[in-house]
C-alpha cells in the first residue's frame, strides 16, 4: 500500500512538472513591436563597419554619393519569445538622382520576459529587399522613365530615377509612395503623377491622375481660305471667362483642296485676328466685322470672316 500512495505522488507530480514544461509561452507581440518602433534607425557609419570586409559592396566611385537610411514598415518585423528583428533600407544615390546601392538592413534584438534589449543586437543584410512588393499602372503605354517619390509623414522628401521596366516598392515607413511616370509613344513625352500608394491596404494596380481638362472652346472663327494664302500663321486675341487678354497662335499651311472656310477654336471670346504671311508681313482683322455671329445651342460663338 505504501508503495502504491509514492508511485501516485510520484505519477502526480510528474503530470504537473509535465504540464509545466509543455506550456505554451505567451509572446506580446504588439508590446515588442512598439519597442522596435522606437528604437533608432540604425547609422551610416554601423552599415559602413558592417560592410566594410565586403569590397563588391564599396561604391568604386569618387562621386558625391548621398546615402539614405530608412526604417521599414513595423509590418514587417520578426518577433519571437527570444528574438526581434528590425528592418530598414539602405540607399547610395549620386547626383544624377540614380541608385547606385540599395541594400535591406536587419538589426538582430535579444528579448528577455518581453523586453528587447535596445543596445544588444547584430546586424546582417541582404542586396535589395525582398521584402518589397510588385505594383503595376492602371493604363498601359510605352513607359519612358518614372520618377519615385516617398513623401514622409514629417514632410521630408525622398525620391530617385527609377527604371521604367517594373515597378516595386520597399515598405518604408511613416510616409506613402507616388510616381511620376512619363510616357513616349515616338512622337510625344507625357507626364502623369499617380494616387498616393496605400501600401498595405490596396490592390497591386496604382492609378493616374489624369487631370485632363474639359473641353474649352469659347468662340469659333471661320476664315475664308483665301485669306490664308500664303500665309506663316493665324494670330487670335480676345478675352476669356475672367475678362483677361489672350492670345493663341495657329500655323497654318494653303492647298486647293481645303474646303473654302477654314475654322479655329479659341478658349476665349476673338476679338482680333492678325493673319501673318510667309514675308514678314501681316493683315489685322476684328470680329466686330465679321460677316456673321452665331450663338450656339452649347453656349460658343462663331464668327465668320
Amino acid at each position: 500500500m505504501k508503495k502504491a500512495v509514492c508511485f501516485l505522488v510520484l505519477m502526480v507530480l510528474f503530470f504537473f512538472s509535465c504540464k509545466k514544461e509543455n506550456a505554451p509561452i505567451i509572446v506580446d507581440i504588439d508590446g515588442i513591436r512598439a519597442q522596435l518602433a522606437l528604437i533608432s534607425t540604425v547609422t551610416k557609419e554601423e552599415v559602413t563597419t558592417m560592410l566594410s570586409s565586403n569590397s563588391s559592396l564599396k561604391s568604386a566611385t569618387a562621386d558625391l554619393i548621398t546615402v539614405q537610411i530608412f526604417d521599414l514598415s513595423s509590418d514587417t518585423y520578426v518577433i519571437n519569445d527570444k528574438q526581434a528583428i528590425k528592418y530598414a533600407v539602405y540607399y547610395e544615390i549620386n547626383t544624377n538622382n540614380s541608385i547606385i546601392k540599395f541594400i535591406t538592413v536587419k538589426q538582430i534584438f535579444s528579448v528577455k520576459n518581453g523586453v528587447v534589449e535596445a543596445t544588444n543586437y547584430s546586424l546582417g543584410y541582404e542586396i535589395g529587399c525582398s521584402l518589397s512588393r510588385d505594383f503595376q499602372l492602371s493604363v498601359t503605354g510605352n513607359t519612358n522613365q518614372i520618377v519615385y517619390f516617398f513623401h514622409f509623414n514629417d514632410g521630408k522628401q525622398f525620391t530617385y530615377f527609377g527604371s521604367p521596366s517594373g515597378i516595386r516598392l520597399p515598405p518604408i515607413a511613416n510616409g506613402k509612395w507616388q510616381l511620376m511616370v512619363t510616357f513616349y509613344d515616338g512622337g510625344l513625352l507625357q507626364q502623369f503623377m499617380t494616387d498616393l500608394v496605400d501600401y498595405n491596404n490596396q490592390s497591386n494596380i496604382i492609378n493616374l491622375q489624369l487631370l485632363l481638362k474639359n473641353k474649352n472652346t469659347v468662340s469659333t472663327i471661320k476664315i475664308d481660305k483665301n485669306l490664308i494664302k500664303g500665309a506663316d500663321n493665324v494670330w487670335l486675341g480676345g478675352y476669356d471667362p475672367s475678362a483677361t487678354y489672350q492670345g493663341i497662335t495657329f500655323r497654318v499651311i494653303y492647298d486647293d483642296s481645303m474646303p473654302s472656310l477654314i475654322s479655329f477654336e479659341a478658349p476665349f471670346n476673338i476679338w482680333d485676328i492678325k493673319i501673318t504671311l510667309l514675308n514678314g508681313t501681316s493683315v489685322t482683322f476684328s470680329t466686330k466685322n465679321a460677316k456673321s455671329k452665331t450663338l450656339n445651342a452649347d453656349g460658343t460663338v462663331t464668327y465668320v470672316m
